[in-house]
Formats: structure tokens, sequence, C-alpha cells
């Protein structure tokens, strides 16, 4: 299972250097992260890794849609966490997209508090979601 973490750890870092340099995650790499994410749970679960991922994609679909709406995050956003759904089950991507709202939160304020400013500022949401994937896997 320990591998399957690395993987993920190692896509994520694409998809923040992607999200950081472009402001866009590419659909083929969500595609793979959720490929990849549902293989490694039916290869260590079986079905019931394969009832886990979907739950978790549904959940992250679901969950980031919202803020999607509220347009607080953009569409790369919203496939990226089904994506990490298909890795992370229900629990851990509720938990990974509560983490990355608080760390996000953080960032913002520590930008405020230098700037004095946050008009029309935006940033990549991979700076709160890879730490907060960080500590949710490996935590």
């Amino acid at each position: 299972m320990i591998v399957s973490f690395i993987v993920l750890q190692i896509l994520l870092v694409i998809a923040l250097i992607y999200d950081i340099h472009s402001q866009i995650i590419p659909n083929l790499l969500n595609g793979i992260i959720l490929l990849t994410g549902l293989l490694f749970n039916i290869y260590f679960s079986q079905w019931s890794g394969v009832f886990d991922s979907v739950l978790g994609i549904i959940t992250g679909l679901g969950l980031t849609f919202i803020l999607y709406i509220w347009r607080a995050i953009a569409a790369g956003d919203v496939k990226l966490f089904a994506a990490i759904g298909a890795y992370l089950g229900i629990e851990q991507i509720s938990i990974l997209l509560v983490t990355s709202i608080f760390i996000a939160g953080a960032i913002a304020i520590l930008y405020w508090l230098s700037n004095r400013t946050l008009k029309d500022k935006t940033m990549p949401f991979m700076y709160a979601v890879f730490p907060a994937a960080l500590f949710v896997v490996w935590i």
C-alpha cells in the first residue's frame, strides 16, 4: 500500500508544478491519477477497493463541486479531488479537503499580513492541497 502513496505523491508533485506554472491541472494527469488510484485499490483490496475508490471519487467530486460553484476553486481542482478520491476513499478525501481549506486560509492570512491586501489575488490551490495530502497520507 505504501507504493500507492508514493506514486500518488509523485503525481501530486507533477500537478503542483503544472498548477504553479500554468494554473491548469491537465485532464490527462487527473485521468492518470484516477486510473492508478482505482488500479491500486483493486490490487490491494479487490472489490472492497473498487467500492472505496468509487465512494472517494464521488465524495471528492461532490464536495469540491460546491466550492467550484462558489468560484472558490477551478474545475481542474474539482477533477483532481475526484481523482485523489480514487486513492484515498471517502474518509481520507474528506479530511484532505478540510485540511486543504485550512492551509489555504492560513496562506491567505499570511499573505494579507505581509501585503495588507488580497484584492484580485489568486493562488494555485495546489499550494494548500500538496502539504495537506502529505499530512493525510503519511500521518
